[in-house]
């Protein structure tokens, strides 16, 4: 994989994450977020099985491969989006 320029990302640092205090009332553990600024620059690849999240360069990734699922997005207020994802072992929303 080729490394590529990532653009400014100015005006999308967050300092206190609303969504942590939630995840721990779920016992989830929240390190942090991958934001709007960072994933409209790059498409992304979650490989459940080797337990990896790869970035790729716009237009770069295959669009089908074997044994991959299609993520279905939640339309969230704001004209945002979001995925729900689950790792096994942990509680269910």
């Amino acid at each position: 994989a080729r490394p590529w320029p990532l653009r400014p990302m100015s005006g999308v640092i967050v300092d206190e994450l609303v969504q942590r205090k939630l995840a721990e009332e779920v016992g989830v553990q929240l390190d942090g977020m991958l934001g709007q600024g960072f994933l409209e620059q790059c498409d992304m690849e979650f490989d459940p099985v080797r337990g990896t999240l790869r970035a790729w360069a716009p237009g770069l990734l295959p669009r089908v491969a074997l044994g991959w699922t299609e993520l279905l997005v939640l339309n969230m207020p704001g004209d945002l989006q979001g995925l729900l994802l689950h790792l096994p072992g942990s509680l269910e929303p």
